[in-house]
Order: structure tokens, then C-alpha cells, then sequence
């Protein structure tokens, strides 16, 4: 078992990076064949993961720092917090001093254990970059840049474009969302692309369900299952899944053409 890992993205708050994350998760893990997903809070000073899914950690990230050298997968499987039969989460530390706990050297040590347990792994990230959040970016499978359809939102992700440009990050490995894309706010989804130089890989639209769910503490797509924007996550999710899947098919075909 080796993961697909995706992580969740904006520089800029607020545009529904948990939500994304955890109703992600939870959607990969109702397509067929029930695959195991991690989700892991990278939000090391203030996560909330653990809030949106009703979980009160046992165990956190920071609880691994120390000895990390020690554990096997199943230690680590130990540590996280389940949610579901194949859901389970790796969560912040509960006191915003112990990020400074976490090193670049645990993440990479986190990930490459995790992989092995997980067919999928969510990270949800804070909204910047730091050298742990690097650290997960060499991991990641998926860059699943957030933005909103305001001139705010749009601006941080080309900026958070920009960046990953400087540094190198393979293009075809990051897939732009736009959340509340239903929001009729003088913005297109084609003005957006030009101004971004991307596609819109898919959309997530507004939804009154959103709020209620947050403040319930009660993820949307197992407690509102019908509503438009559960829908797009389950189809975000097939989405994804066939992408890694249409990747394998073309590397498999590469293989055969230089036999």
C-alpha cells in the first residue's frame, strides 16, 4: 500500500481549506473498495480538524516528535484519531507552543510511515508557506490549490503560483478548485482562469449547508448528504481518483512503448 497524497491550499484565510479537507477525505473514502484515508492537520497553531469532524485527539503530532526514529506504521496507526472504519486523522497539537516541536526532518518521517497504511492522505495546510509545509510539498502527489471568487482569494493563489514556479513545482501536479463558485460577485470563471493562467479543475458551490454543518461540528457529506456541495465533493473525489488513475495508464503505456 503506497498513499496518494494530496494537500489543500490557499495563502489566504477563510476560503474553506478545512472544510475542503476533511468533506475531501471523507468523500475518497466512499468510493469503491472503501480506500483507508488520513487526513493530518498541518494548521500546527490553531487546527481544526479535529473540531469539524466532533473528535476530541487523544494523540497528536506532536507527540510523535520526540521518537519518531521508533515507530513503525503500526505505532503510528496508534496515533490517530478515528473517525470512521477507514477515516482516521492525525491531529495538531492541542497547545499552539508545541508546533515549534515540529521539524521538517518529522514530516518527511511522518509521511514516508503513513504511506505505508493509507491509499489516500489528506493534509490540510495553513495559509502560508513555512519549511514544514516545503517539507510536505516534496510528498505531495496533488497540489489542490483553494481560492474563492473574490479579488482577494484570487490574487493569493497567483502569488502561491508564483511561488511554487520559483520553486520548481511540477505544474501538472497542481489542480486549481474554486470554492463557493456559485457566488454571483462580477467575477468569471474564464476571467479567473486568464488571470490565474489555469484551469478551474472543479468547483464547489455556495451552499447553506456549509455553515450549519461547521457550527454542528458534523462533517457535510455524511450529515447533508444531498445537498449540492456534498455532490461535488463526491464527484471531486471521483475526479481525483480517475486522475491518478489515467496517470497510471499513461506511465504503464510509456513503459511499453521503450520496451
Amino acid at each position: 500500500m503506497t498513499a496518494k497524497i494530496l494537500s489543500v491550499f490557499s495563502m489566504k484565510g477563510g476560503v474553506g481549506k478545512t472544510v475542503i479537507s476533511v468533506n475531501l477525505a471523507l468523500s475518497l473514502a466512499k468510493l469503491k473498495n472503501n480506500p483507508k484515508v488520513i487526513i493530518i492537520d498541518l494548521n500546527l497553531y490553531s487546527g481544526d480538524v479535529c473540531s469539524s469532524l466532533n473528535l476530541k485527539p487523544q494523540w497528536t503530532i506532536s507527540d510523535v516528535a520526540e521518537n519518531i526514529d521508533f515507530y513503525s506504521p503500526l505505532d503510528m496507526e496508534k496515533i490517530l484519531t478515528q473517525y470512521s472504519p477507514n477515516v482516521k486523522v492525525l491531529a495538531a497539537p492541542l497547545h499552539p507552543e508545541l508546533a515549534e516541536t515540529i521539524t521538517p526532518d518529522i514530516i518527511h518521517k511522518v509521511l514516508s510511515i503513513l504511506t505505508e497504511v493509507a491509499d489516500y492522505i489528506v493534509i490540510d495546510c495553513p495559509a502560508f508557506f513555512n519549511q514544514v509545509i516545503l517539507a510536505a510539498v516534496e510528498h505531495v502527489d496533488r497540489f489542490l490549490l483553494i481560492a474563492t471568487v473574490d479579488l482577494l482569494a484570487i490574487k493569493s493563489a497567483l502569488i502561491c503560483l508564483q511561488t511554487l514556479q520559483l520553486l520548481n513545482y511540477p505544474q501538472r501536479k497542481i489542480k486549481f478548485i474554486l470554492n463557493r463558485s456559485k457566488s454571483k460577485v462580477g467575477i468569471s470563471d474564464k476571467e479567473i482562469e486568464r488571470s490565474l493562467g489555469v484551469i478551474i479543475w472543479a468547483t464547489v458551490p455556495s451552499d447553506k449547508a456549509v455553515p450549519t454543518s461547521v457550527n454542528m461540528g458534523l462533517p457535510l457529506v455524511d450529515n447533508f448528504p444531498k445537498s449540492p456541495v456534498s455532490r461535488s465533493f463526491a464527484r471531486l473525489a471521483f475526479h481525483i481518483r480517475n486522475d491518478f488513475a489515467g496517470e497510471k495508464k499513461m506511465k504503464k503505456n510509456r513503459g511499453g512503448e521503450a520496451a
